[in-house]
């Protein structure tokens, strides 16, 4: 079957979605989610906080005794876990620490700035409103609503937060399964000398890499040698393990890419071939029987940049996250030439301006096996369609390379 032309990476990025698994759950320690994705709501067993709460050291008062010149007695002292007094006569106050439970019939907390430093104390204002310096209990959430909800990516504060309401595990989005394959006999591992003519093999483990970071697993990786028989064997092998299989390489159309030979080999149907982009325009995708798989090209920023336009929103979705939704904008800061046949990618540096938000410096463009040129960028902006050179301030995609 003829797979026409992608035009647009979306459009491309598009095709290989049809395949992303549906989000799986599994139950994870609290202590070790961090990274993962929420699969379900993560709700409070109490209202949050779960009392009326001093915001600082000083003393707990009825607003109404604050009248100038009127001394008021210290009648409790109430430090943080502790249980405040059940009664506190008229008049009275307690001496009260931040984070302690402020007793029912007091309704403000003045700190001890403001107040006498002996007892009975005196207050250096004549107004306190009711409420000051006191977190109200129920405030921020209350017992059985969502702390966190499903398909967020979960840091520390969402730890801090499923930690304070005594969730000891979490249900996030099960990791998708993708295995990494790198082919090519003029590639040596790193721990060999590399000959006169050979290479390397960097992709692997840049490859390999990131799919960690973007939040799947990592099940194996291997490199096949430039024979059409190793290489169906190991693409069997892998297909039967992962959900994805990525193999870098042997996709263009030299005599020894075989990769599209031994998916033909296993039975895939090709899914994408060839979107009109630079770099990666080799990249092509098929579905089999046991999944996907994704060839990348060899060329190193190629590989990467072609990692993160189609297979990233792939492990989005398969962990339940809007597929493009890490895309931002940034604001060019010097003209720039496109393409009017294929849609450019270029690593850019990206620049914070106080007035004006968001800023994109263009790295130098000396090819796709410029992988060097990748050092110290922070993403990759998107150059429109045309033969008009784009000039600065103007506003265009911009993916960066990290969540």
């Amino acid at each position: 079957m003829s797979i026409p032309h992608a035009l647009h990476r979306v459009d491309a990025a598009n095709a290989l979605l049809q395949t992303a698994p549906i989000p799986r759950s599994e139950s994870v320690s609290i202590h070790d989610v961090f990274g993962r994705v929420t699969h379900t709501p993560l709700s409070t067993d109490r209202d949050h906080p779960p009392f009326n709460r001093a915001t600082m050291d000083g003393f707990a008062v009825r607003s109404e005794d604050i009248v100038p010149g009127v001394a008021l007695p210290v009648f409790a002292d109430v430090s943080a876990g502790s249980p405040p007094p059940n009664h506190v006569p008229q008049g009275h106050c307690v001496r009260i620490a931040t984070g302690a439970a402020v007793p029912d019939a007091l309704d403000a907390v003045i700190q001890h700035e403001w107040c006498s430093t002996e007892e009975p104390i005196t207050v250096n204002t004549e107004h306190i409103s009711p409420g000051l310096n006191i977190h109200q209990q129920g405030q921020d959430r209350t017992r059985g609503e969502h702390l966190v909800e499903a398909g967020v990516l979960i840091g520390a504060a969402e730890i801090g937060s499923a930690a304070s309401a005594g969730h000891q595990t979490c249900s996030v989005a099960a990791r998708p399964r993708i295995s990494v394959m790198s082919t090519g006999d003029e590639l040596v591992d790193l721990d060999e000398h590399p000959g006169p003519w050979q290479l390397r093999d960097s992709n692997s483990p840049m490859i390999a890499a990131t799919v960690s970071s973007l939040g799947a697993e990592l099940v194996e990786r291997v490199r096949a040698p430039d024979d059409i028989d190793k290489t169906t064997e190991l693409l069997d092998q892998l297909r039967t393990s992962a959900d994805l299989v990525i193999t870098l390489g042997g996709v263009s159309a030299g005599i020894k890419d075989y990769v599209p030979k031994a998916w033909d080999a296993l039975g895939a149907h090709s899914i994408l071939e060839k979107p009109l982009i630079q770099p990666g325009r080799p990249t092509r995708a098929w579905r089999h029987e046991h999944g996907v798989a994704v060839g990348l090209p060899g060329n190193p920023v190629s590989a990467l940049v072609c990692m993160h336009l189609f297979v990233r929103p792939w492990i989005r979705a398969a962990l339940g996250l809007e597929p493009f939704g890490d895309w931002t904008t940034a604001t060019l800061l010097e003209e720039t030439q496109p393409n009017s046949k294929r849609t450019l990618y270029r690593a850019c540096r990206k620049e914070i301006h106080q007035e004006s938000g968001q800023h994109a410096r263009v790295h130098i463009w000396h090819g796709s096996g410029d992988l060097p040129h990748l050092v110290q960028s922070d993403g990759i902006i998107e150059l429109p369609l045309r033969e008009e050179v784009v000039g600065n301030n103007e506003q265009l995609p911009f993916l960066p390379w990290r969540y």
